[in-house]
């Protein structure tokens, strides 16, 4: 980290676990599979799946609502039918 062509990352505070991290997470929500990401990163599966648990969070929370907007007029609550009822 001392060359010279590390000047930019020593100046931004640029440290590359963080690059690694960012990758993981970028490859993961592009739709890699953890072994591909694995791979990629020369990381382990744990590691992977500890990096990856706010894109599978967010991922099961974009399906959930998917799945709500795709049912709603199944579940749509009375109050919410019925607007002239009051």
């Amino acid at each position: 980290m001392k060359k010279h062509e590390f000047t930019r990352f020593r100046d931004e505070r640029i440290d590359f676990h963080g690059l690694r991290k960012n990758a993981v997470i970028n490859l993961l929500e592009v739709g890699c599979t953890e072994n591909q990401v694995g791979a990629i990163c020369n990381m382990s599966a744990q590691i992977v799946q500890h990096y990856g648990r706010e894109v599978a969070l967010r991922s099961l929370a974009k399906d959930a609502m998917k799945l709500m907007e795709a049912r709603w007029s199944e579940i749509e609550p009375a109050a919410f039918r019925n607007k002239n009822a009051m």
